[in-house]
């Protein structure tokens, strides 16, 4: 969360959940590595257990990314 960014421990997540109640509106929280967003997730879990959590993992394919075909599978 870019405004907790250098944040430690579980205070991104506080933070978001303190958010999520304030705004009572769903909220939607980026993380660019997948083991800290599981972390985050988990603790949103904990600390909003009334409220639906959920994990988008990346797609492993990237925009115009052109795939290669190997000969040898062909």
């Amino acid at each position: 969360m870019e405004m907790l960014k250098g944040a430690a421990g579980s205070l991104q997540a506080l933070e978001a959940a303190h958010l999520q109640q304030q705004l009572q509106r769903p909220l939607v929280v980026l993380e660019q590595e997948r083991e800290s967003a599981g972390f985050l997730l988990t603790a949103l879990q904990v600390l909003l257990p009334q409220v639906h959590t959920a994990l988008f993992p990346a797609a492993n394919k990237r925009p115009y990314e052109l795939a290669s075909i190997d000969n040898a599978n062909v």
